[in-house]
């Protein structure tokens, strides 16, 4: 069956589907809300070999300064030619863009300073086998930023929720058993949970 994700109409409406409807609707806070977090947490990353997971079309190319190395997976090729439009128009020299799956990396050993996955994790059906592999590819001292849809204290849920992570605790337990030390960022918004994960020596 053909994923929604290749249907070329969804595909070309998906930024304003994202910012008019999953945010406001599902998130409870606005697409530039989300962007300004990443935006401030990016803003110094210079000269790294970033990844990037479920990278859909592109929008990290608004906050990633350019002078990194970047590599974008996504399991929709139609999303990815988006995506490449995006990283080109705003300048990037050293881009690279490739169907993956997230839970089975292929990408060699220690070799990412940043891996960043925006909402898409709690689609991710085999988590473990996903961090497993995301502690193997990242360097020593290396960082994953990752916004997540969570449950909320009240248990009710507006969006698709992950219930091996559908919690910050559930979360932190996850990565710190495969060796991650965890971080929750300073600025949150909506139903959405912002943090880090570093690989420490």
């Amino acid at each position: 069956m053909k994923s929604i994700y290749d249907i070329k109409l969804f595909v070309n409406l998906y930024d304003c589907f994202m910012r008019k409807i999953m945010f406001p609707r599902c998130f409870n806070t606005t697409i530039e809300t989300h962007m300004g977090i990443l935006k401030n947490e990016l803003k110094d990353i210079h000269g790294k070999k970033v990844l990037e997971l479920a990278a859909g079309t592109g929008s990290t190319a608004e906050v990633l300064p350019i002078d990194n190395s970047y590599i974008g997976t996504d399991v929709s090729i139609r999303m990815l030619n988006i995506a490449k439009t995006k990283f080109k128009k705003m300048g990037f020299q050293n881009i690279a863009f490739e169907i993956a799956d997230a839970c089975n990396l292929k990408f060699e050993a220690e070799y990412f300073d940043l891996i960043i996955c925006n909402l898409a994790m709690t689609y991710f059906i085999n988590i473990d086998d996903f961090v497993d592999g995301l502690y193997r590819i990242l360097r020593q001292g290396g960082e994953y930023l990752c916004s997540v849809p969570i449950s909320q204290n009240n248990g009710k849920k507006k969006y698709r929720i992950n219930e091996k992570i559908a919690t910050p605790e559930k979360i932190k337990d996850l990565f710190v058993r495969y060796g991650l030390a965890f971080e929750t960022l300073k600025k949150q918004a909506g139903e959405l949970l912002y943090f880090k994960a570093y690989k420490i020596a």
